[in-house]
């Protein structure tokens, strides 16, 4: 056999293999959530919601409802503005920048970072911003909005801790910081490391910071925010002064990217038969220690759990984060199965009103999944 049809061939094999196949869904579950995103969607007015259910290599539901603003119906390959769960693409990929740099992540930030060098900072540990334990407070002052980008940056870095070194305290300046570090491990832009290091790998083609520059099929697929943003801009406002791109938030995806990302760490870090992370990586990511409630980046049993993980994913087990525009992931190895729910609830007219439903919604979507899977 010539050489250029067996390379062909081979490809073709691998393809395959990395292909979402789509199984049947069980019975009942599918009207189970028609019914339960119907009701929520007329009962809170969220203008539309993409829910995908999926397993180590297979996905099991995946649907589309409502619009994307009240007039476009919403498709499944929406892109969304996925806000905090942003920090599991820059937790992961600092992850893998340490071991690729033979730091562990028990080392001091002042490694990477001159300016953590001073002593109110220089004891501070890679984990404990990764677990949002270091005391930094939850996000910057209104000052801090009047910066250009140089000054704001500096700003960020010159935050002191101002709460209990060692207990939970969720903050975005933690992975601000973590951004940071990243950049000065891979001497390049935090978007640039995220791409590099997990999103090519994965094969992530609708996932970015600035997707109006850096997506092309963000014109059609990409959901608003808010009315008084342009499409693709972020929602979040200290992400938006740094230029959209930040380590807390930024990052725009579709649920089959995130079903992609998901089954990764089911699969041990390995997506397609190739390895991304590895297994310790995995581990050190979805695993908490015995006075955490986190993983190395993903919620596990924090009070922001409960929502998110329903009332069948494994307590202590499952994790997942949460963003706040109105999306989730979870993750439950235990049944080996992951549910997203990407929804724009802060697009809404009372959006409070909206977002409020959507907590309740994943609540119960939550419930609903993971009671299907576990007997």
């Amino acid at each position: 056999m010539k050489p250029l049809i067996l390379s062909m061939i081979l490809s073709l094999c691998v393809f395959s293999e990395c292909l979402e196949t789509l199984q049947s869904t069980p019975k009942g579950l599918e009207l189970e959530i028609d019914t339960l995103v119907n009701s929520y969607l007329e009962a809170y007015k969220i203008p539309g919601v993409v829910v995908l259910v999926g397993h180590r290599e297979s996905i099991s539901f995946h649907k589309a409802y409502g619009s994307i603003d009240g007039k476009m119906k919403m498709p499944k390959d929406a892109i969304f503005d996925v806000a905090s769960i942003t920090k599991l693409f820059s937790a992961t990929a600092l992850l893998k920048s340490l071991e690729k740099n033979k730091l562990p992540f028990e080392g001091r930030v002042s490694l990477a970072l001159k300016e953590y060098q001073r002593s109110e900072t220089t004891e501070l540990r890679f984990e404990d911003l990764l677990r949002h334990e270091s005391g930094l407070r939850p996000s910057m002052r209104s000052s801090f909005y009047r910066l250009n980008t140089k000054d704001a940056w500096s700003a960020i870095l010159a935050t002191d801790p101002e709460f209990k070194y060692g207990e939970f305290k969720y903050s975005d300046l933690n992975y601000l910081v973590l951004g940071q570090a990243l950049e000065k491990l891979e001497g390049t832009n935090l978007d640039q490391a995220v791409k590099s290091l997990i999103l090519e790998p994965l094969k992530l083609e609708s996932t970015s910071f600035r997707p109006m520059k850096n997506l092309p099929s963000c014109k059609e697929k990409c959901v608003p925010t808010s009315t008084n943003y342009s499409l693709g801009q972020v929602h979040d406002p200290t992400s938006k002064h740094l230029g959209g791109v930040a380590g807390h938030a930024g990052i725009f995806s579709s649920a089959n990217d995130l079903a992609k990302f998901a089954s990764m760490f089911l699969e041990g870090g390995i997506s397609c038969n190739k390895r991304v992370i590895s297994n310790a990586q995995v581990n050190s990511m979805t695993v908490k220690t015995p006075n955490s409630s986190r993983g190395l980046g993903f919620d596990i049993s924090s009070r922001y759990s409960k929502k998110p993980s329903g009332d069948f994913f494994s307590k202590g087990i499952s994790y997942g984060h949460t963003g706040y525009t109105g999306t989730s992931i979870w993750i439950d190895p235990t049944i080996d199965t992951y549910l997203i729910v990407l929804s724009n609830s802060v697009y809404a007219k009372d959006w409070k009103r909206a977002k409020k439903g959507y907590l309740k919604l994943i609540n119960e979507l939550a419930t609903s999944v993971g009671g299907t899977y576990s007997f």
